[in-house]
């Protein structure tokens, strides 16, 4: 606090400041020997607000630069997103969410065989191959599960999608002997508690080799990363079309002729 007084040149006592922060106002709580927000929610609002007040190089450097990082490591992002859209949605879209989606679909538009759009799946999202087993699922079926990394986070938030579950096939498991599905999956039954299914989980370690590569053939994906690209193509054409919407609004409400 010392250094912001200095740096900016205000004028207040700065005991006094920490006492209306943690008494009068209860902005800041502490704890230890440390002063921290008394929730994040507190904390992601001054931060959006700051992001907000940036100038435009700055704050295109954090967009472009921070706000990946960011998202790798928090595990709950929703309501900071929401923020940064409410308060800067024009640069936060311009400057972070096109840009990593159009990111997204340059990694992979350029592979032509599911084995390879596979493993980069794998490699840029994390996802998981789970073929379930129990009684309930169609065991014809090959299901993607996410992971959350800043790809999946933004499908989710607006309303993309998870990655293309149960449109892949595949040959029933038993289609393969013993041995064989030791060298595709992790043998060990899992439990994914959001779906509460149990099944095998493909092991990424073992892809390279002809019995993963027809797997790989077997799923038949190359048609469902076609259709989630164009998914994700359309969603950044729709968030294009709000923001020149927006601007408009905006030019007719303040009656600005921008061609003055």
């Amino acid at each position: 606090m010392k250094d912001i007084k200095q740096k900016l040149k205000y004028n207040y006592d700065v005991q006094d400041l920490i006492n209306d922060f943690t008494v009068s106002l209860s902005l800041i709580i502490i704890d230890g020997n440390e002063y921290k927000f008394p929730h994040k929610s507190f904390q992601e609002y001054f931060c959006s607000c700051l992001i907000r007040d940036l100038n435009s190089a700055t704050k295109v450097k954090v967009y472009e630069t921070k706000m990946r990082s960011y998202y790798e490591r928090a595990r709950e992002v929703d309501n900071f997103i929401g923020l940064c859209i409410e308060l800067d949605k024009h640069n936060f879209y311009q400057y972070f969410v096109i840009p990593t989606l159009k990111e997204f679909i340059d990694l992979l538009q350029g592979l032509q065989s599911s084995e390879a759009r596979i493993i980069k799946l794998n490699d840029i999202t994390g996802f998981t191959i789970f073929i379930p087993t129990s009684p309930k699922t169609n065991r014809d079926k090959v299901v993607l599960y996410r992971t959350s990394n800043t790809y999946s986070i933004l499908f989710e938030i607006f309303g993309i999608g998870h990655f293309f579950w149960d449109i892949c096939q595949t040959k029933k498991l038993e289609a393969y002997d013993k041995d064989q599905i030791k060298e595709l999956v992790d043998f060990d039954v899992l439990t994914y508690a959001e779906f509460v299914e149990e099944g095998y989980e493909f092991n990424f370690d073992n892809h390279n080799n002809e019995l993963a590569r027809e797997f790989f053939k077997q799923c038949e994906m190359s048609a469902g990363i076609d259709l989630f690209l164009s998914k994700v193509e359309g969603k950044i054409n729709e968030l294009r079309n709000e923001m020149e919407n927006e601007v408009r609004l905006t030019i007719n409400l303040l009656d600005i002729d921008v061609f003055e």
